[in-house]
């Protein structure tokens, strides 16, 4: 087996980790590698969690995913450091960071992509007004309000059912059996209203266009709520309704903090037929399990309440004025 030299902070940390994945894809004893990387002996559970990691950045590089040299160099220092925490909670956690770092590392880069292409063609817009040129592409594709325009962080927007045609939007609503008792809140489908408008952030901006299929946060943005502060208004998947068998929508996540904690607070946003859907399937904890569903409307208790569901809604994101 070829020996391996562990990164020492100099040089090239892509040329390193690649010479690494290299030798652990070609070797016949991946544990034996391992181990000289991490200068000690890992057996059980330590082990598979490691080669799992391995085998997930070596993916990452095969595919050409990993752009960042931070990040790289992050990365290879983690792994070496391993050795004092690939035991326990705390490694699934630093594990589960990391390799939510190295996809969103490629996304940035993406992003970064597009927003200098926009820039470069501001001036074009302001131009001919009255000849709209075609929507700008994004190298991961852009999600699009009803506008036609690429949908931002940072900027409010109702979430809106495209059918039935009186059903106009989503709003918060007390779900308590006890009219005495305003809380907890559910998020609710109203006829005839349209709704409370809703924010999204991606885990490592608060700026810039939202793509397909990224995590994200959603929140009602507002300073209080009878049952809330502002930190609490943000979509999450309540506990199991035995009653109602399903997962409801309800508020109290947290913004932020990619992780095995807050995994019931990442959603993201689908092609569903002509528009979108909302879709629970998040992918900020390597190996967490869980169960993808899409996030449609469970009439219970003479709601129409959110919920995980094999139906999705099909909505569309109109900007709030």
């Amino acid at each position: 087996m070829p020996k391996f030299e562990k990164y020492d902070v100099h040089g090239d940390p892509v040329t390193h980790l690649r010479r690494y994945c290299n030798q652990l894809r070609g070797s016949r004893g991946k544990e034996e590698l391992l181990m000289a990387y991490f200068d000690e002996s890992l057996s059980g559970k330590s082990f598979i969690e490691v080669l799992k990691m391995g085998e997930m950045i070596e993916d990452r590089i095969k595919t050409g995913h990993i752009v960042s040299f931070a990040i790289l160099k992050a990365t290879t220092q983690t792994i070496q450091k391993g050795s004092r925490s690939v035991r326990g909670k705390k490694y699934e956690e630093d594990a589960s960071g990391l390799m939510f770092l190295l996809v969103s590392a490629s996304t940035k880069h993406d992003h970064d992509d597009d927003d200098d292409h926009d820039h470069d063609h501001d001036h074009d817009d302001d131009d001919d007004d009255h000849n709209p040129k075609p929507p700008k592409s994004c190298t991961k594709e852009c999600v699009r309000d009803s506008n036609g325009d690429m949908l931002q962080m940072g900027t409010n927007y109702y979430v809106q059912p495209i059918f039935p045609d009186e059903a106009w939007g989503f709003e918060l609503a007390s779900i308590s059996n006890d009219i005495d008792k305003p809380c907890p809140l559910g998020i609710v489908q109203e006829d005839y209203y349209p709704g409370t408008p809703l924010l999204f952030s991606h885990a490592n901006s608060e700026k810039g266009a939202i793509r397909l299929s990224t995590d994200l946060n959603i929140d009602y943005n507002l300073s209080y709520t009878v049952c809330t502060k502002s930190k609490d208004v943000i979509w999450t998947v309540g506990p199991y309704d035995r009653r109602a068998q399903s997962y409801f929508l309800v508020l109290g996540g947290v913004k932020g903090n990619p992780g095995r904690k807050t995994i019931r607070n990442w959603f993201k946003i689908e092609v569903f037929g002509d528009n979108y859907k909302i879709r629970y399937c998040p992918s900020v904890c390597w190996n967490c399990k869980v169960v993808c569903k899409d996030v449609g409307v469970i009439e219970y208790n003479g709601q129409k309440r959110l919920g995980l569901s094999d139906f999705p809604v099909e909505v569309k994101f109109v900007k709030d004025a």
